[in-house]
This record gives structure tokens, C-alpha cells and sequence, in this order.
């Protein structure tokens, strides 16, 4: 397989078995195992054993893959088959908002919600990327707020820039002022006790300094959400911005 995949890579159009007989090339179905190989980053050793495994966001566009080639033998079973169709029904999904946020909250932004939740209860992250001034804010404080009225327990690390840090308070404030929110701020003695304390708070909020500064005081903490401000900030993956507030904690 791996030399027929080779083959079609330099756009030949025929592959001469050990029998002699010629094997046709253009082959959506080639096409196909040769995108998957490239964009799921599997080397020819796991291409060749016959059980790969796959990270769990791939599913929907391993799901997309099949639809388009149909002629493909794939059978699916009820973890992937709902898994699709629960991201596939967010608009029909039962997340309840918080009471307090349902006349404030636009119906894009409630939309916005479910998707959040919907991603979370498939085991996924997710990015939020609209315009500014659309509620991105907003749409994690309702999550944030929604975990407390659930009566589910634990703490929540929101990274931010420094500029943010003081805005974030206030929003909290504003839209979830039942949450316990600590702000790190003041000197490192202040803030390592804070972070110490962390179980008696539902909110953290830190910038992406301090949070760089701190990183030994987050060690073997767990957290119920992270929710990281201004991604761009942690886009280079090999960096230690991108790389603490995940490694720190769960």
C-alpha cells in the first residue's frame, strides 16, 4: 500500500504489481488515504498495522471523509455515531443558560453558549474567534456561571492580558456576581497565597506574566476550566506562554 501511495504521490498513473498486472491510479479513494496520512500526521508504520489511533477532535473531519467517499467501507459505532450528532445539534441542545443571563445574552451569544458546552461534553476545547465587541466575555462567564448553578465543584484559571485582568473582575461582577472571584494581583507573597487558597474561590483571574512568574505555585493544581483571553498570545506552541497554563494544571 505504502508503494502504491508513493506511486500516486508522483502522479503516476499506473502500479505494476508483483504479478505483473497494472493497478489504475486515479482513484478518489487514493486520494482519499493520502489526505488522511498528510493532515492526521500518520507515519507509514501506523498507516500499515491496520489500528490507528486518532485524536478525538479528528472525528468530525474523519466523519466528513467517509461521507465524501462513500464507496469506502466504514463501519461506525455508537460513541463515534453520537459523537457527530451531538456537535451536529447544537442548535437543538438542552444547555440550560443561567436564569440571571437569559434576557441579557443575544440569541448569537446563547448560541455561542451552547456551542461552548456542546464542545466540552464531547471532551473537546474550542476557540472563539468573533469580532470584537460581539460578547466572547460574555459567552465564557455564562459557561462559568452555568458549572456553579449545575452545582458542579472546582476552580476556573482565566489568563488574560495584564490590561484585562481589572475587566475581567468587573464583568464577573456585572453578569455572575453569585461566583467567588480572586484577581492575582500584588506582590508574589500575596498571590502565592491566593493560589494556595484556590479551592475557596470559583474564578482565578491572572495575566499571562504574572501566570509566567507564578508557574511553580500552580504545580499539581486542577482546574475546571481554563479560559485563555487573547489566544494569540500563546500561538507559538514552543513557547513557555503557550506551554504553562497547560502544563500547570488539568
Amino acid at each position: 500500500m505504502l508503494d502504491i501511495l508513493k506511486s500516486y504521490r508522483s502522479k503516476k498513473k499506473y502500479y505494476r504489481l508483483k504479478n505483473g498486472d497494472f493497478m489504475g491510479l486515479e482513484d478518489d479513494t487514493l486520494k482519499m488515504l493520502d489526505e488522511m496520512m498528510s493532515v492526521m500526521h500518520l507515519s507509514p508504520k501506523e498507516f500499515i498495522k491496520g489500528r490507528i489511533q486518532l485524536p478525538l477532535y479528528r472525528t468530525l473531519y474523519l466523519d466528513k471523509m467517509l461521507e465524501e467517499n462513500e464507496n469506502i467501507y466504514s463501519e461506525r459505532d455508537e460513541y463515534f455515531c453520537n459523537l457527530v450528532r451531538e456537535y451536529k445539534t447544537v442548535n437543538d441542545s438542552d444547555f440550560e443558560l443561567p436564569q440571571s443571563l437569559k434576557t441579557v445574552m443575544r440569541n448569537y451569544q446563547k448560541k455561542g453558549y451552547r456551542w461552548l458546552r456542546t464542545l466540552e461534553n464531547c471532551g473537546f476545547g474550542g476557540i472563539l474567534a468573533d469580532d470584537m465587541g460581539l460578547g466572547k466575555t460574555l459567552h465564557a462567564i455564562a459557561v462559568l456561571a452555568a458549572a456553579r448553578t449545575e452545582g458542579r465543584e472546582g476552580t476556573s484559571l482565566v489568563v488574560a492580558p495584564a490590561s484585562l485582568v481589572f475587566n475581567w473582575g468587573e464583568e464577573l461582577k456585572r453578569f455572575a456576581p453569585e461566583l467567588e472571584v480572586c484577581l492575582l494581583t500584588g506582590t508574589r507573597e500575596d498571590r502565592k497565597q491566593k493560589i494556595e487558597q484556590y479551592q475557596s474561590f470559583d474564578v482565578l483571574v491572572t495575566s499571562y506574566d504574572l501566570q509566567k512568574r507564578d508557574a511553580s505555585f500552580y504545580e499539581g493544581k486542577e482546574f475546571l476550566y481554563q479560559i485563555i483571553d487573547e489566544a494569540q498570545y500563546i500561538k507559538n506552541h514552543t513557547t513557555s506562554a503557550a506551554k504553562r497554563p497547560l502544563r500547570r494544571s488539568a
